[in-house]
């Protein structure tokens, strides 16, 4: 019976993996050979592809945060302009506030003892972490904060913003060694590695567009000339301190869709009379408040400028009026010792906007005029700016 168990042990073991001798069995080696070709295959195979992409890189020039735009304001936010001993004044949010502040005239219609520059930082779509890695670039790039104002009206508290992640693809980009979601331990950081050193991984949003973007490129006789003109169309200028204003005024027609416009924008219905839903909404705000706590920079919530008619979609997809919701907003800013400055209905005609809730450029002029006006007579919704 003894030597029946050894015979079948036996018989098992060069059915398996080693043979008689205790080495590996042809056919086990045959397996680990054409696995381990596979595996090189692949390597090779992504080493092509990676070499491939670093080719494209240098030869398409493609934006390093899936926007030329937030590019920009990166460059603009890691090279300080103007005086390096003056204290600057930091305008953050989304394209409400990339459009209404213009820097170059807010300094220039400032009283001068302030000693004061400005920047404007916002971006279209601008997730709060993403304005949180330019505030944090900018102070380790040599600027000094007087003071930072920050877009907090309605849309930009809403669920905008969690969309345009989708759009922008910022929320996992990284320029150099700057993480918009820094890892906070080992498994943070090995997950970044890809991240930080692979461009088939660092520009897969490029490449998709490429992509997608090539057939027609390649079957159409003009489709290169009409990507580039979108291109051109959806970049606005963008001046040295960082206002992007459009150069239209909004039709009859236009601001007869506000109401369809706010509801595409805000998405999903919510009651504002309800703690629970302030607090999401106020939540939003957490990254800026903290980072400004941390750097001990003056922070002031800044409604911007928009159309009277945007009320009533307030009331339908919020439960709330402008005036209650610039209560909520005061009572954060008392409770937080923060400040908030309202002026979405400083601007009555219609002829400064581009659409309604964004300024065009006259509206852009008018309403950083106001804001210097307020800033120069030490308005008490202000921080004080005297040096």
């Amino acid at each position: 019976m003894v030597n029946t168990i050894t015979n079948q042990a036996s018989s098992h073991s060069r059915a398996g993996v080693l043979d008689d001798t205790g080495h590996l069995s042809a056919r086990s080696f045959s397996v680990l050979k054409q696995l381990a070709t596979v595996i090189l295959a692949v390597i090779l195979v992504l080493v092509l592809l990676e070499v491939g992409t670093r080719f494209l890189v240098v030869t398409g020039n493609p934006p390093m945060f899936g926007t030329r735009e937030f590019d920009s304001k990166f460059h603009l936010a890691t090279t300080p302009i103007g005086a390096t001993q003056d204290k600057t004044l930091f305008f953050l949010g989304t394209s409400h506030a990339l459009t209404a502040i213009y820097p170059e005239l807010l300094k220039e219609e400032l009283n001068p003892n302030f000693h004061l520059n400005a920047i404007n930082l916002a971006t279209s779509g601008g997730l709060p972490e993403n304005q949180v890695l330019l505030l944090k670039a900018a102070v380790k790039s040599g600027y000094k904060p007087a003071a930072v104002f920050y877009e907090a009206g309605p849309l930009a508290a809403s669920d905008c913003a969690d969309l345009n992640s989708e759009t922008t693809g910022l929320k996992s980009s990284a320029y150099g060694n700057f993480f918009i979601t820094p890892a906070h331990d080992w498994l943070g950081e090995l997950a970044s590695l890809p991240q930080k050193h692979l461009y088939i991984v660092r520009y897969r949003s490029w490449l998709k567009l490429l992509l997608m973007g090539a057939p027609k490129a390649v079957l159409s006789p003009d489709g290169k000339q009409q990507s580039d003109m979108q291109a051109k169309e959806l970049l606005r200028g963008i001046s040295p301190l960082g206002w992007s204003p459009y150069y239209k005024v909004a039709t009859k027609d236009e601001l007869s869709k506000t109401g369809l416009f706010i509801r595409n924008i805000i998405g999903t219905k919510r009651n504002l009379q309800d703690p629970t839903a302030v607090a999401l909404v106020l939540n939003k705000l957490q990254p800026i408040q903290e980072e400004c706590r941390a750097l001990r920079i003056p922070l002031v919530l800044v409604w911007m400028p928009e159309v009277g008619e945007c009320e009533q979609s307030y009331k339908e997809m919020l439960n709330i009026d402008s005036r209650q919701f610039a209560n909520i907003l005061q009572r954060f800013c008392a409770e937080n010792k923060l400040r908030f400055l309202d002026l979405h209905n400083t601007l009555t005609n219609s002829d400064y906007f581009a659409d309604c809730t964004h300024v065009n450029a006259a509206g852009g002029t008018a309403c950083t005029k106001h804001l210097a006006a307020l800033l120069n007579s030490h308005s008490p919704q202000l921080p004080p700016l005297s040096q």
